[in-house]
């Protein structure tokens, strides 16, 4: 089951990404094995340093599980944020973290809230399986 649910989120979310992408970048559908291998890369890496792990440190620092609603909350962005700014590098270092705010919202609750709740309520094997399909589509059908 954990598997036709990401799959169905990866390629609902990729199909998106897609749309918002070719705002910038032309359609060029080309498959290589490179698309794959980078898909997985950022499937696996920022799943597990971003939901996992920022998820675990959640946990320690609450003495297990969050348990009142702000402290689920607060997991939640924990969770997302960091990953969504990772996205930004070239604003962020130009200190012009202002002009970016309204799309790291956005796509906190399109991209990173999708992602967490897999895990969350899934597994993070579904939470990688769908990000990989999302990037995957990206790199397939941009390039990028």
């Amino acid at each position: 089951m954990s598997i036709i649910i990401a799959t169905i989120y990866g390629v609902v979310l990729g199909i998106i990404n897609l749309l918002l992408g070719m705002n910038q970048f032309n359609l060029s559908i080309s498959f290589s094995y490179i698309h794959l291998i980078n898909a997985l890369r950022a499937g696996i890496c920022e799943e597990i340093a971003f939901r996992l792990f920022m998820f675990a440190i959640c946990i320690y620092l609450l003495n297990g599980s969050p348990k009142s609603k702000m402290e689920n909350s607060l997991s939640y962005v924990i969770m997302i944020v960091p990953h969504v700014l990772l996205h930004f590098p070239d604003i962020i270092a130009a200190n012009d973290f202002g002009s970016i705010i309204g799309s790291v919202v956005i796509l906190s609750l399109l991209f990173g809230l999708p992602f967490a709740l897999l895990q969350r309520k899934r597994d993070l094997f579904s939470a990688i399986t769908a990000h990989t399909l999302v990037d995957l589509i990206r790199f397939i059908c941009l390039g990028v």
